[in-house]
């Protein structure tokens, strides 16, 4: 697979990710806004880091397993192709 096609799977790897951490996010502090979460608000902050460094963290740490994952699957579409 070409390093273009593997920096766009990146990116749209990355986009969903970084969708999700800021829907948790939001999702937590509506949540403390709404009293149906009751913590400290002086706390909200650090909680709030703590999810998008995670998030971030686990994506990290799954990048290249992911990548590595979808250019399998692709050579074997491209294989199975050729045969044909």
């Amino acid at each position: 697979m070409k390093q273009k096609e593997l920096e766009t799977i990146k990116k749209l790897a990355w986009n969903t990710i970084d969708h999700s951490s800021t829907l948790a996010q939001q999702n937590v502090a509506n949540l403390v806004a709404r009293g149906d979460l009751k913590i400290d608000r002086a706390v909200l902050p650090t909680l709030l880091k703590l999810i998008k460094d995670s998030v971030e963290q686990g994506y990290q740490q799954m990048q290249k397993p992911f990548v590595d994952g979808v250019s399998k699957v692709l050579n074997d579409l491209s294989e199975d192709g050729k045969k044909k």
